[in-house]
């Protein structure tokens, strides 16, 4: 019997990824002579080995009846909380004098609400765990009983009243941290590596619990220790190619002299990986585009959130819209992938304001960024989430968080709302949430299905993103579903703008064709074998796409494309486009 297994739940996410959190506790509980592994059953999900469906708490129940161990640590947020749940009654079932403790961002944030909600969790460790896990297994293992020796602990005492003891100081040298030595093999499918650089957010937007959970205090490790680390993972998980190592931190440009000394000695010492970080879109200049292009920054994510210069007030952003599109264009030039998200649905919105946010996602999405967009969440101990009553709270039914519940047997409208924050959106004041989040979410695919039809459709025939929406509610309107797979865009395309598709002979109906299937190839999405068999054109749609991207203007219905019969094979090239 091992002292401590930690468990990775679910969260909805498939993209294999590392679980920096427990990797941490579980290298710290080994280099002090521990027996304790990690049972990641999220990346067994993400890459394949275990699947959400009917059968899968059964699975679930068969891979920890082989792993007892004393303790049970549960890293839990937000999503992955209803998975924990069920599976610290799993434990209970096979184990019953196991003792469970949970920590995590929900932990911390719930802390004594799921005390009370949840009897097959014993403790919770809030905030930081590195500095107080050693402690805690000890007290458990010899015996336990009474208050907790350490720091950030709640607990039930034994009149069946939450306790919890003092907070532990933030640790301020993150240097400290050990290397967490991943199993390469198990982990071969990761192509992004997390690498945790720093914690912690200085800034306080309504809808964000970050700045809660780290007290609003941001740290960093020095460039030296970043540079080590990053080095070693991107040497030591090959797969079929070098990873690109991704910066855990929200505001990581904020720190420039950070920047300024991790790129001198990533240059100084021939270190060859390449990464990826997050920041503030107003923490970019021309210094930093020029430190992040030299050095094999290969992307950079921003929450935008919204369109509407208002709500930027409203929310706490305050970013200047007016600086977004020169400088995501600037960061394009030099090579660097933008990644962009937005939030619709916050409660002083207006109608005319969620359109913008939606224009200027579109427009982001025609650099040749990506985008993405989320429905506001009333995410724990957020501003948000502590000004709106749970009467408020809207659930939203059509989401992957939902069809991997209900697939699985759980009922999400058993669950409290307050505790499962991210199935709910909130109620507005001036529009039906609701309705837009469906027509704002078929936006969005129509525009990832097809972006350059889209552009088509704004430069020749002025249309915007409030009239796409009122096209779609007509569409919706026919009874026609609004599914996130090709043939859904092309059947809405061919409903809403035929005129269009027609026009030039034609080509804007040959070219939005091409553009879905190579899209579709490109994310692996829904492609039967007959899509993915050679198709016939009547121009030479490899080489006008690649002309549109580099010049939009060729997509005026005036530019001219000489017919030629085509026979186009989607493969490597479009992968690589």
């Amino acid at each position: 019997m091992r002292d401590v297994i930690f468990i990775n739940p679910p969260n909805h996410n498939r993209v294999p990824a590392l679980p920096i959190g427990i990797g941490y506790l579980n290298q710290i509980l080994v280099d002090g002579g521990m027996d304790s592994a990690i049972i990641d059953i999220q990346h067994k999900v993400a890459s394949g080995l275990l699947e959400l469906n009917g059968d899968f708490f059964g699975e679930v129940k068969t891979l920890l009846s082989g792993a007892p161990a004393k303790i049970y640590g549960i890293t839990v947020m937000n999503a992955s909380y209803v998975w924990a749940v069920r599976i610290s009654e799993i434990v209970k079932e096979l184990f019953p004098e196991a003792v469970v403790i949970l920590g995590g961002p929900q932990a911390t944030l719930a802390n004594g609400a799921i005390l009370k909600s949840c009897k097959t969790v014993d403790f919770l460790c809030v905030y930081e765990g590195e500095k107080v896990i050693l402690d805690f297994v000890k007290w458990v293992k010899g015996g336990g009983g009474g208050k907790p020796p350490a720091n950030n602990i709640w607990f039930r005492n034994t009149n069946n009243e939450i306790e919890h003891t003092p907070n532990e100081p933030l640790i301020k040298d993150l240097d400290s941290l050990p290397l967490i030595n991943f199993d390469a093999n198990e982990y071969a499918d990761v192509r992004n590596i997390g690498l945790d650089v720093g914690r912690g957010c200085a800034y306080d937007c309504c809808f964000c619990s970050t700045n809660q959970a780290w007290q609003r205090t941001p740290r960093f490790k020095s460039p030296g220790k970043i540079a080590a680390e990053a080095e070693y993972y991107y040497r030591n998980f090959k797969g079929t190619k070098r990873p690109t190592i991704h910066f855990e931190h929200d505001n990581f440009i904020s720190r420039k002299d950070v920047l300024r000394d991790l790129v001198k000695i990533k240059k100084a010492h021939g270190l060859s990986f390449e990464y990826a970080c997050s920041s503030r879109i107003d923490t970019i200049d021309d210094e930093i585009i020029e430190l992040l292009a030299s050095s094999a920054c290969k992307n950079i994510f921003f929450g935008i959130e919204t369109g509407s210069q208002r709500i930027q007030k409203i929310m706490g952003k305050n970013l200047d819209l007016k600086k977004v599109m020169p400088m995501i264009r600037k960061l394009i030039s030099r090579k660097i992938l933008v990644e962009v998200n937005f939030i619709i649905g916050f409660p002083e919105e207006t109608y005319e304001e969620m359109c913008q946010t939606l224009d200027l996602m579109s427009e982001i999405q025609w650099e040749n960024a990506r985008v993405g967009l989320s429905i506001i969440s009333p995410e724990p101990m957020s501003r948000l989430a502590l000004t709106t009553p749970v009467s408020d709270y809207l659930l939203v039914k059509d989401t992957l968080f939902l069809r991997d519940m209900t697939a699985t047997g759980i009922d999400p409208l058993a669950l409290e709302p307050e505790l499962h924050n991210h199935i709910y959106t909130i109620a507005g004041k001036n529009y039906d949430t609701l309705e837009v989040a469906a027509l704002s979410t078929f936006y969005l695919h129509i525009l990832k299905s097809a972006p350059m039809s889209m552009l088509a459709l704004r430069k020749n025939l002025g249309v915007t993103a409030k009239d796409v929406l009122n096209d779609i509610r007509g569409y919706m309107g026919k009874g026609k579903p609004l599914s996130n797979n090709s043939d859904s865009a092309t059947g809405f395309f061919a409903e809403a703008y035929a005129s269009h598709l027609s026009a030039n002979g034609s080509f804007f109906g040959e070219f939005l064709r091409y553009e879905i299937i190579r899209t579709a190839y490109i994310n692996d999405a829904e492609l039967t074998s007959e899509k993915t068999q050679p198709a016939d054109f009547n121009w030479g749609f490899n080489e006008i796409y690649l002309a549109v991207l580099k010049d939009k203007e060729l997509l005026s219905a005036s530019a001219s494309f000489p017919r030629r019969k085509t026979r186009i094979a989607f493969g490597k090239r479009h992968k690589n486009g």
